[in-house]
């Protein structure tokens, strides 16, 4: 430190405020390297990332009010019995599929259908199950011929 401190000495006023300079510019670039730069250059990508971000929030908001709006509706309870056979013949008729017999037993409903080609019915299976929350606890289902299958199936509630 004493050696700095001479060598200090030995310079004039004049090199002293060059080296004061030098050193100040220096002290002035690392500042801007270290600190400065970095968190312009974070700024920078967080605008350009904001809309996105923002446009995530949005859809999100409108999902939990969805969600909001759908729990506030509860739990729709499945027609049982006579309304359920009756919604199921309503809904073979529009599909075009043809039952022998739609038997109201209890809750439940046991369906017979002849000729009918099985990815139609799994079709209409599947819809029913979506609209009317009903399920298959019973099916018997025998093959006619390549596509086409005779089946007695029990559709109930949940």
């Amino acid at each position: 430190m004493k050696a700095m401190w001479a060598w200090w000495q030995e310079r004039d006023a004049r090199e002293q405020r060059w080296i004061q300079a030098a050193l100040l510019v220096l002290a002035s670039v690392v500042i801007f390297a270290l600190f400065v730069e970095p968190a312009y250059q974070g700024r920078q990508s967080l605008l350009v990332s904001l809309p996105a971000l923002r446009g995530q929030v949005a859809a999100m908001e409108s999902q939990g009010s969805e969600a909001r709006r759908l729990a506030a509706q509860g739990v729709i309870a499945p027609p049982t019995g006579e309304a359920l056979r009756e919604a199921l013949a309503e809904s073979l008729h529009e599909h075009g599929l043809d039952s022998k017999s739609l038997v109201a037993s209890g809750g439940a409903v046991r369906i017979e259908l002849h000729d009918v080609a099985f990815a139609n019915w799994v079709a209409w299976l599947d819809e029913v199950h979506a609209q009317l929350h009903v399920k298959v606890s019973e099916a018997h289902v025998k093959a006619l011929k390549p596509g086409q299958v005779e089946l007695t199936a029990t559709l109930s509630p949940p």
